[in-house]
């Protein structure tokens, strides 16, 4: 059992190597199962590292994250969608578990109007071509940018945590402008490796600065 931890963070890393290496070949069957591993991976993780009320929270982010994952697997728009609102409850949860209990501090004001140029550049370069999206992206875009924001405004210079959200955020963008502005090239690959690093480190920023002896 006191194993059990290394376990997990090794089934983590292969599952997210094993998915990116096989990016150039999907779809394939079963492809979802590969994809979500990680997520799942994190969520029992958070249960088995952080003995608080922020593992449990953490462990329901990752779950609505691995229904996203499995949701955008498909092709279909409704699946989109799908996974478009289980991303959106995750970073609802991620607020919350980064605000729960937390000191605030200003010292980084300056990142704060860094986002909110980048929220406003994002939205103003997406608009043209959101369509009946528009609504959805706006709502989306907002919550990820105050999980972001409540990153930055909480004490004790986790800057794990906010880089961590960052990434994630970096890879959500990555998705949108691929998806409704232009395709770029290699998207997969950036979108997935920075989905997993974001993910990776949000996890590792409640425990390096809480309970850094279970890993």
């Amino acid at each position: 059992m006191e194993h059990l931890p290394l376990i997990l963070s090794v089934i983590f890393l292969l599952g997210a190597f094993a998915y990116l290496g096989l990016i150039h070949k999907l779809p394939f069957k079963g492809d979802f199962v590969i994809k979500a591993i990680p997520a799942l991976t994190l969520a029992a993780l958070s249960l088995l590292c952080i003995p608080t009320i922020h593992g449990k929270l953490l462990c329901a982010g990752f779950l609505f994250s691995a229904v996203g994952d499995i949701s955008l697997s498909f092709k279909k728009e409704k699946f989109f969608l799908i996974g478009l609102v289980s991303f959106l409850l995750a970073h609802v949860v991620y607020i919350i578990t980064i605000s729960n209990d937390s000191d605030w501090s200003m010292d980084r004001a300056w990142l704060l109007c860094v986002l909110a140029v980048f929220g406003i550049a994002m939205i103003n370069v997406l608009n043209p071509h959101l369509g009946k999206m528009r609504i959805p992206v706006y709502i989306y875009v907002s919550v990820i940018l105050t999980m972001d924001v409540m990153a930055v405004l909480r004490g004790n210079d986790n800057w794990i945590l906010i880089v961590g959200a960052l990434t994630f955020t970096a890879s959500d963008t990555i998705l949108a402008f691929d998806k409704f502005r232009k395709p770029i090239p290699g998207a997969q690959y950036w979108i997935m490796t920075t989905y997993y690093a974001g993910q990776a480190l949000i996890f590792l920023s409640f425990v390096y600065y809480g309970f850094p002896s279970c890993l």
